[in-house]
């Protein structure tokens, strides 16, 4: 069984607590010699950005994976493979504009120009719409049996699974899999914002104060921690009864980072108030989570190192995508 996986490198590239939690803490056990991690940093062109923030936020990504027990030979860098770029055009022939049109992450971004009359359409960036395919080429271009997804990708790897079959229906031939989404079974597969527990944690939110990110100092994380957003109640409820959405977030956290069961911890501290309920996730987030940070702390000062086994993996999983784009180029009629 192989599986994909992969982080976008966006903003200074440092993945948030909900990153970590949902995904990266579970990959260690789940990665296999032939499961591939990649930074995706072509996808973050899909934006305008700086050609030297984005080659930061690659190497912060990366060392990111790596310090959470990803091995080092697993993880490259996307760009560096240019298999995934070509496989994207083919697939993007395959591709109609009504099904990429729909999707929601597509409809959340353009946002209101979408809903518009006028000329506002024409700004929206191509990039944006087929940033769906570009993914799927990610995917199928490695031939995996599942792909660790949340919620909000479920729609991205059906388009996956459409175009796998299109392609082997378009060249009468088993190409390639249709590749099947799959749960890390993480206890946090969604972590709220410690600011907005109504929204999902997210490099993008406004309100910074509810994110915390794996490179954040501990001063840091102590402030954001003990400013997060609580309701009116004198803290977790006992186990058992229904807790207030934000209690349930930090709830959800401290499950996650600690690995205890909610009705051990409700035991612990309901009704004792939310300032000692801040304390243990402090607490908990030195223990399980600042040990990650010091590693990337450490990987980040020796980049020359780290540039280096990025490309040394780069060129594995290049021979590896090489295989899959030899058939697909001898289906298709192209050079080989």
């Amino acid at each position: 069984m192989t599986f994909v996986t992969a982080i976008q490198p966006t903003g200074t590239g440092a993945p948030h607590l909900g990153n970590f939690l949902g995904v990266l803490s579970s990959l260690p056990s789940a990665i296999g010699p032939e499961d591939v991690c990649f930074v995706a940093d072509l996808h973050a062109t899909t934006v305008r950005h700086s050609p030297a923030d984005l080659h930061r936020a690659s190497l912060v990504s990366a060392a990111a994976m790596i310090a959470c027990g990803v091995p080092t030979q697993a993880v490259f860098r996307q760009s560096a493979v240019r298999q995934h770029s070509e496989l994207f055009v083919i697939l993007a022939h395959l591709a109609r504009i009504g099904d990429l049109s729909r999707m929601t992450q597509f409809k959340s971004k353009a946002g209101a120009s979408l809903l518009r009359d006028d000329d506002s359409q024409l700004s929206i960036g191509l990039g944006l719409l087929t940033y769906p395919v570009l993914m799927a080429a990610d995917i199928l271009l490695y031939q995996p049996d599942m792909v660790p997804a949340g919620g909000d990708q479920l729609q991205h790897i059906q388009l996956t699974r459409t175009l796998a079959r299109a392609f082997n229906r378009h060249v009468k031939e088993m190409v390639f899999r249709a590749p099947q989404p799959v749960s890390l079974n993480s206890p946090a597969a969604r972590v709220m914002s410690l600011s907005d527990p109504s929204s999902k944690m997210s490099k993008s939110t406004q309100c910074q104060n509810g994110v915390v990110y794996l490179d954040d100092p501990m001063d840091v994380v102590m402030k954001k921690y003990r400013s997060a957003v609580t309701d009116s109640a004198y803290g977790l409820r006992p186990y058992g009864e229904r807790q207030s959405v934000a209690g349930q977030n930090l709830l959800n956290i401290l499950v996650a980072m600690t690995g205890q069961s909610e009705e051990v911890l409700c035991g612990r501290y309901a009704d004792r108030g939310y300032r000692v309920v801040k304390d243990a996730l402090i607490e908990a987030h030195e223990e399980h989570v600042h040990p990650v940070s010091r590693k990337m702390s450490c990987l980040l000062d020796d980049q020359a190192s780290l540039a280096v086994g990025l490309q040394d993996a780069a060129r594995k999983a290049a021979c590896r995508a090489e295989i899959t784009m030899q058939a697909v180029r001898r289906h298709c009629g192209l050079s080989t």
